[in-house]
């Protein structure tokens, strides 16, 4: 970053949240059917020194080009986002840079096995925003990313945003969203047929279950990745980090040294959370009277209602009880009876695969 910098144009009054009413906001919907999360990291970066490269080195965070003013933390006066406080950044350095490394990135490492931890689903949550580039950083644009890697710091997948391919009619930016997906033998970015606001600040929320190898990514409560599959490569189904990465679009032709725009990426309320799966199996009565059951389900598995007399031999032959196909989200079963004895006890099977 380089002198004050601000978002002039940045919608104001976004509110710092605490983190547990923070993460209910951000991931609204996304923790249905899982038990309580275990928070693995979580900052809003209050505690920072500001300045530049005041990011790593604090609080166990590290990154690329240390010591060149390409990532900092930013207080309210620098960024100019009422209400947030501060804020970390990256970009923001219009001049050409000694390196000819494009990808300029932070993170904060965590171990984390979520299968072998029982908490198969994990969450990624933080409020960001991109600032366009301007005319003293010779309109020269980037783009910026949250990449997932495992504890071997082997890609797994994440989310583009475009900042630098511009619309051929007006010269703006397209601020195209894409996901990285793995082909079989090499990465590609996709597009999700979204794109994202300028210079405004928005909730993304990741959610992935490690077991079931699918993932939701919601942007301002809007799903821009619904249920897809998330990594099916070799690399170890592990969490290691989510990176924030800045992919410089110019080089120097002289010298083949990186020429970032004056665009950068501010985000805060940065999460990472795993949560174990829960079912919340309820028994009720339809409007007919009829024995209903209903449940959080989770694609991927398969879902089995059986029943019994006395609790102790249990049947699977109701019409309908399954196995049935798993949706994330709301499953229920009705007891197709007709005539039902004094008591029936039910429970739920889930399997995988």
């Amino acid at each position: 970053m380089s002198g004050v910098v601000h978002f002039d144009y940045l919608l104001t009054g976004v509110r710092r949240f605490v983190t547990a009413v923070k993460w209910a906001i951000v991931c609204a919907g996304f923790w249905a059917g899982v038990a309580a999360a275990t928070e693995h990291y979580a900052t809003g970066f209050t505690s920072f020194s500001t300045g530049n490269d005041a990011l790593v080195g604090t609080d166990g965070w590290t990154g690329s080009h240390a010591g060149l003013g390409l990532h900092a933390v930013l207080a309210e006066n620098q960024h100019g986002v009422a209400g947030i406080g501060q804020a970390a950044a990256l970009g923001g350095l219009a001049a050409v840079v000694p390196s000819t490394s494009r990808s300029v990135f932070v993170r904060r490492p965590v171990v984390v096995d979520p299968v072998g931890l029982g908490e198969e689903v994990v969450g990624f949550g933080v409020v960001f925003g991109i600032k366009d580039s301007t005319a003293a950083g010779g309109f020269r644009r980037d783009t910026f990313e949250f990449l997932v890697y495992n504890t071997n710091n082997q890609l797994l997948g994440g989310v583009q945003f475009d900042n630098a391919t511009l619309n051929t009619v007006t010269g703006q930016p397209q601020r195209l969203i894409f996901r990285l997906v793995w082909t079989g033998s090499a990465f590609e970015y996709q597009h999700t047929g979204y794109s994202f606001l300028p210079e405004t600040l928005e909730a993304l929320a990741y959610r992935i279950n490690f077991r079931t190898n699918r993932w939701t990514v919601s942007l301002g409560g809007i799903p821009i990745i619904d249920n897809l599959p998330f990594y099916s490569g070799p690399s170890a189904a592990t969490l290691g980090s989510v990176v924030a990465l800045m992919r410089v679009s110019n080089v120097q032709a002289a010298t083949g040294n990186i020429h970032p725009g004056d665009n950068y990426l501010l985000f805060d309320d940065y999460l990472i959370a795993t949560e174990g799966l829960n079912d919340q199996l309820a028994l009720g009565r339809t409007a007919q009277n009829a024995p209903q059951l209903t449940w959080i389900g989770e694609a991927g598995y398969r879902y089995q209602v059986a029943y019994s007399a006395d609790g102790r031999t249990w049947r699977k032959d109701l019409a309908g009880s399954g196995p049935m196909a798993g949706v994330t989200g709301g499953m229920n079963f009705v007891d197709p009876t007709r005539l039902l004895p004094a008591a029936r006890w039910y429970r739920l099977q889930r399997t995988f695969p």
